[in-house]
């Protein structure tokens, strides 16, 4: 029997019946549908990882930036006080840097 049939022969399919067409279709669209929503998922949640990787980013750089600013107004007043103090010899530093009388 196998012989009769060419290489690549389909057999012949009656016409569809319009209602079992029409359930095709829509199973396929429901399908389509419900394919499109999961690839909205994975989206949305990379772009979630992403958004919560900039928050976590730019907090540590402001708070880089708070730090520098802090060191740079710590240095400024250590340098500050020690040039007083120089030009009266009065005022001194601890070593944290605090004003003791002299």
């Amino acid at each position: 029997m196998g012989f009769l049939r060419s290489h690549c022969s389909y057999s012949r399919v009656d016409k569809e019946d319009p209602e079992e067409r029409q359930h095709l279709k829509a199973r396929f669209l429901i399908y389509r549908t419900l394919e499109e929503a999961d690839t909205r998922q994975r989206r949305s949640s990379s772009r979630l990882r992403a958004c919560r990787s900039k928050r976590k980013i730019g907090l540590k750089l402001k708070r880089l930036r708070v730090a520098i600013s802090r060191a740079r107004r710590c240095v400024h007043r250590q340098t500050e006080i020690y040039d007083r103090g120089n030009n009266t010899g009065e005022i001194k530093l601890n070593y944290r840097g605090k004003v003791f009388g002299g």
